[in-house]
């Protein structure tokens, strides 16, 4: 209820002359009784007040500057018809593009303070700026070659022919290979994802994905590993503003240093792990046999027999390192990809079986297996054209 102007205007002027005792306590009562009706009037009009409405996070309009060149480096304005050169300084409009030969660099500075490196034989273009819980989300598009994304808040998506990359904190690089599109995604440090048709990882500091491309309509779950040395040396060789940063630089060299050699296979050392009764007659590994030697690039299927207490498995690689993996499932197999499992060596597995609440049963002995080091694709060198992009269509960026 809200009343108008005025409404509780009180006639000053007027002279009030109190005769007798009695006048007085009723002048007394009436005081109150006004003051009363005033509070009870001034609290039902602030409820009147109109209430403020939280405001969205605006897009704001997403352009990138150049601040560095080397080599051939090719920019695409939306509208424009082809590619013309560059020049430091020249600023990349939403739905622009840029191309690198295949000694070609840049580095790009957005107007969100993100900045992205992008490396030779590469096309990438700038999508869009969208609010997203309370901040930004910038969305970019990757069709060959290799960027290095360091984030200033906010989080930023990468499209590529076969998934998503996502980092919400910090540092992520994404390579796509031009001629089978397959995506290896890094995680230097952060909090990081990707995501294709069949599902999505999370993965955070020193670790990687692979998106493979589709067949037929079918995709493969994005599995996590390790990040090989060879990558953490990329980070380092392409982007000097790491080195800047003291603890971070410190860590990665240390990382690079200690990082074991695909041709001496390192020492195992065994993680701590609780007890689980042992039965040979519990679980039985059927495949891959123990000591398989495995290809670096391929599907591996692991399994075992089934039981009838059991309500799910519990599949744990173990890497040369010391680190491990595991994968739940309510089936007798799991299939991998070797590329997942980038070094090379001696790698060890088992599976145990739960029961309904969860309590464990029994775990198989530990069979081995051996693979080659697993070597990330890198952008072709060599006299070839940079990748061009898409064929124009009615629906296409350019």
């Amino acid at each position: 209820m809200c009343f108008p102007s005025g409404f509780l205007e009180r006639d000053t002027g007027k002279t009030i002359t109190i005769h007798t005792m009695e006048e007085k306590n009723m002048l007394i009562s009436y005081n109150r009784f006004f003051v009363a009706v005033i509070l009870v009037i001034v609290i039902i009009s602030t409820a009147c007040q109109p209430q403020a409405v939280p405001q969205p996070v605006p897009a704001l309009p997403l352009t990138a500057t150049l601040k560095e060149i080397t080599g051939t480096v090719a920019i695409k304005q939306p509208g424009a018809s082809g590619f013309s050169p560059t020049s430091i300084g020249m600023e990349l409009q939403l739905n622009g593009s840029i191309q690198t030969g295949d000694n070609g660099r840049a580095r790009l500075d957005l107007s969100t303070g993100t900045i992205i490196r992008v490396a030779p034989s590469s096309l990438f273009t700038l999508t869009s700026n969208r609010p997203s819980n309370g901040s930004l989300s910038t969305q970019l598009n990757l069709n060959a070659g290799i960027i290095f994304i360091i984030l200033n808040g906010g989080n930023t998506n990468v499209n590529t022919p076969s998934g998503v990359a996502t980092v919400r904190g910090s540092y992520l690089s994404v390579y796509v290979d031009p001629t089978t599109q397959t995506v290896v995604v890094t995680c230097l440090e952060g909090h990081c994802g990707a995501s294709n048709n069949a599902g999505s990882v999370d993965f955070g500091t020193g670790q990687e994905t692979t998106l493979f491309s589709c067949t037929a309509g079918q995709c493969t779950v994005p599995n996590v590993g390790p990040m090989t040395p060879q990558e953490f040396q990329d980070w380092l060789n392409n982007n000097p503003d790491i080195q800047q940063i003291p603890g971070l630089f410190a860590t990665m060299t240390a990382l690079v240093s200690t990082q074991p050699s695909a041709t001496e296979p390192p020492a195992t050392e065994t993680p701590a792990a609780t007890f689980v009764p042992e039965s040979a007659s519990c679980l039985n590994i059927t495949s891959p046999s123990t000591n398989s030697a495995l290809d670096p690039v391929g599907p591996v299927i692991f399994s075992w027999n089934a039981i009838s207490e059991a309500s799910k498995y519990r599949l744990t690689i173990h890497y040369p390192g010391g680190a491990s993996v595991s994968f739940y499932t309510d089936n007798t197999s799991v299939t991998r990809y070797t590329e997942s499992m980038p070094a090379g060596g001696s790698y060890t597995w088992d599976v145990t079986a739960f029961d309904s609440s969860g309590n464990p049963i029994c775990t198989t002995a530990e069979s081995t297996f051996a693979k080659l080091k697993y070597e990330t694709p890198v952008p072709p060198k060599g006299p070839a054209s940079p990748p061009q992009p898409p064929d124009p269509g009615p629906h296409n960026l350019y």
